[in-house]
Parts: C-alpha cells; sequence; structure tokens
C-alpha cells in the first residue's frame, strides 16, 4: 500500500463509523416516529369504579411566598370532594413566609427534620414519611409550588387510579409560554413530549415517564418502592426504579398541570444543565441494569428528549445538503449514502412523516396557533442549544449542587 493509500485509511474508517452511526440514529429516529404515530389514536379506557381515593397533595417549597398562592388557590377549584383531599407544603429550609401563606390557604405546613436544605428529592422523601406517620391517605399528589392545577386534575387521577394504575403522571402545560420566545419554545416542546412521546409510549404499553410535577403515586406503591432519590433528575431515577420493578407509569391526558417554564435565556440554560446532570447521574447508575434486563424500549423511552429533537434536527440537516449535493453545490461524501432513490426517499418520509405526527397532534390537543408559527426558528434555536448544554450538564455530573429556580409571583 502506497503513502496515498495509508493516509486514507483513517478517513474511511472514521467515514464509516459515521454512516454506521447515521444509520442507528435514523432507526432510532424512526422508532420514535412509530411511537408518535400510536399516539394519534384513541385509547379505549376501561370503566373504574365510583370510589374516591384519599389524596394527600403534596408541595415542595423553598421560598416560594410569592407564587404559592395561585397553586394553592387552584387547588381550592378542584372539583373533587373537598373532603377527599389535604394539601401539604413542605417548607424547605424556608427564611420568608411560604408556611405562613400556606396556613392562610388552608394548606398544612410541614417543616424539612433536617437542618440544611438538599434538594427537591430529599425534601418528598421527607414529606411523605411525615405524612404517613400524621394519617393515612390512600394516594400521594405532587406539584411545584409555581404550578396551576385544573380543575379536575384530582378527578382525572383519580379515574386512573380505579382503573388500577399505581403511579400516574398529567399532562404538564406552560402557564406562562406567552412571556418570551423561551417559555414559548419550552411549551412548545412540552406539548409535542406530552403527545409524541408520553402518549405514545403509554399507548405501547411502555409506560410513560414521570415528569417531576403534576404526578401520583399510591401508598401501596410508596411503601413497597420508597422514594429514595439520590440525584438532581428524582423523578427520572424514580422512574427508573419503577421500570425494574416492573411498575408502570401511566399517563393520564386530561390531568392537566400548569408549569412556569423559564422566559430568558440564562434562566433556561442553568435549569436545562442541572436537568442534564441529573440525566447523566441517572444514566451512570440504572442504564446499564435496563440494558443488562433487556429494556431497550424504556432506554429508548429515558433518552427520547435528547434522541428525537437530535435525530431529527441531524437529518434535516443531512437532507439539506443531500439536495445540495444533487444540485451540484456541494461535495459531502459521507452524505452520498443518502443521494441513491431509496435512502432518499426513506430519509424524506421520516422527516415528512415525524412533522405530520407533530402537527397533527398540536391540531388534536388545540395546540397549533399563530403563536407557534411564529416561534418555529426559536423553537429550532431552543432545540440546537441543547447541544452544549448536554454536554457542559454531562461533564458536570459527578457535582451534586442544587440551586433553587427564582419564580415570578402570578399575575
Amino acid at each position: 500500500m502506497d503513502a496515498m493509500g495509508r493516509d486514507c485509511v483513517p478517513y474511511y474508517i472514521g467515514e464509516s463509523v459515521s454512516v454506521i452511526l447515521q444509520i442507528a440514529l435514523f432507526l432510532i429516529g424512526v422508532f420514535y416516529l412509530g411511537v408518535g404515530l400510536f399516539s394519534l389514536f384513541s385509547a379505549r379506557e376501561k370503566s373504574g369504579t365510583e370510589n374516591r381515593f384519599r389524596f394527600a397533595v403534596v408541595i415542595p417549597a423553598h421560598n416560594e411566598a410569592r407564587v404559592l398562592p395561585g397553586l394553592l388557590t387552584s387547588l381550592k377549584n378542584q372539583d373533587y370532594p373537598a373532603e377527599c383531599f389535604s394539601v401539604f407544603v413542605m417548607a424547605d429550609n424556608c427564611t420568608d413566609q411560604t408556611a405562613r401563606i400556606a396556613q392562610r390557604f388552608g394548606a398544612i405546613p410541614l417543616f424539612r427534620k433536617t437542618g440544611s436544605s438538599s434538594n427537591k428529592g430529599a425534601a418528598l422523601a421527607d414529606a411523605f414519611s411525615q405524612i404517613m406517620e400524621r394519617e393515612d391517605f390512600d394516594t400521594f399528589a405532587v406539584f411545584d409550588a409555581d404550578n396551576f392545577a385544573d380543575s379536575r386534575f384530582l378527578t382525572e387521577i383519580n379515574d386512573a387510579m380505579q382503573r388500577g394504575a399505581f403511579a400516574v403522571q398529567g399532562y404538564i402545560d406552560a402557564k406562562n409560554f406567552q412571556n418570551s420566545w423561551v417559555s414559548c419554545a419550552y411549551a412548545i416542546w412540552y406539548w409535542i413530549s406530552n403527545r409524541v412521546l408520553q402518549m405514545g409510549f403509554d399507548r405501547l404499553g411502555l409506560g410513560c415517564s414521570l415528569a417531576g410535577t403534576g404526578f401520583a403515586l399510591t401508598k401501596e406503591l410508596l411503601c413497597e418502592i420508597p422514594w429514595e432519590t439520590d440525584s438532581l433528575a428524582e423523578d427520572a431515577e424514580y422512574t427508573l426504579k419503577l421500570e425494574l420493578a416492573g411498575k408502570k407509569v401511566a399517563y393520564a391526558q386530561k390531568a392537566v398541570a400548569y408549569d412556569e417554564k423559564p422566559s430568558s435565556l440564562s434562566a433556561s440554560m442553568m435549569q436545562r444543565v442541572r436537568w442534564a446532570q441529573g440525566i447523566t447521574q441517572v444514566q451512570r447508575d440504572w442504564g446499564g441494569k435496563l440494558l443488562c434486563r433487556g429494556k431497550l424500549g424504556v432506554f429508548l423511552r429515558f433518552w427520547s428528549n435528547l434522541l428525537m429533537p437530535l435525530c431529527f434536527m441531524l437529518f434535516l440537516v443531512m437532507d439539506v445538503f443531500a439536495v445540495l449535493q444533487l444540485c451540484g453545490l456541494t461535495e459531502v461524501r459521507f452524505i452520498s449514502l443518502w443521494i441513491h432513490p431509496f435512502p432518499f426517499i426513506l430519509l424524506n418520509f421520516y422527516l415528512l412523516g415525524t412533522l405530520f405526527v407533530i402537527l397533527i397532534g398540536l391540531v388534536q390537543d388545540k395546540k397549533w396557533n399563530r403563536k407557534v408559527l411564529l416561534n418555529v426558528f426559536g423553537f429550532l434555536l431552543y432545540l440546537v442549544s441543547w447541544i452544549p448544554i448536554g454536554m457542559l450538564g454531562a461533564l458536570r455530573h459527578t457535582k451534586k449542587n442544587w440551586y433553587h429556580t427564582e419564580h415570578k409571583p402570578d399575575m
């Protein structure tokens, strides 16, 4: 082999690895497209009984006096019988009026047994323990302090529990999607995630994921699998513990919780870096166990918030390069794989199919509007920004420092 041949070997090896990765990501993307297609069909829900579970509504709060009244008011307006639920606010080492406001709205304040604030997962574990020592409840529903709860939230969760669910995740909406392009981009992604991923995986019988707020767990489940989390992504960690124990999280589309999304890019980046740190921690500790047990579908669901947009964005760029190359305007050698008719048709079928599923899902959920259309480029920027944010979070995954997200008072 001459010098030129030897010089070309590393290039061809790199090109081969690139092609293999592209094909693997393409297949993963098609998997998510299939999941999304299942979300477009209505599920046949089994009818439950008329029994009412007794709910303990748990709100972990660290200095949330400004936003707490909005959530407590929405809980007072539930169409669920008032005698069938109690509201508990876990005042996690607060220095403001959080506990006093909780009492003013009829909620029961709880206080951390430990002397220092740690993280949300530890605060929830403390709250569950204290409530179980005080009273006997059937189910624990969890909200973040900055949320609103739809008036039928507890009723819809109760219906899902009556059908046999031990863990139920509600629909997470954004209460401030019109504040800025950042909050609008957040809202669009959550609308897509609710429809294409959460509902799709639930329809396939793979279960959905806990989303940190707007979810409920039965007392029976918490006694069997205690809420003992150690990462910054306590919801993902507990979800995987349930999966490894053979427990699925059900999805209740009509149980809506409205969450406050960051309105500035800096606040958004801080929140997402923390999330990426937590997800990397959870993957390090639990991902291998999923694969060893053959739970590939659950593994792909775990990474869906990263892999689904990554696959779509990557192949959208590849499609643009392929078109340019067909027109003779550029030359990117590894793109040539997709220039042949059959792969090119498959690639565009995937891209158009994904757009079709997203669009139909948003229309069905009545989320497609002028604001969404005008913020398409902001949404794409939000997706692209995940690349550096995810890398930074992964690099910092050994750090478990938790910081409080400041929320604005409800208008």
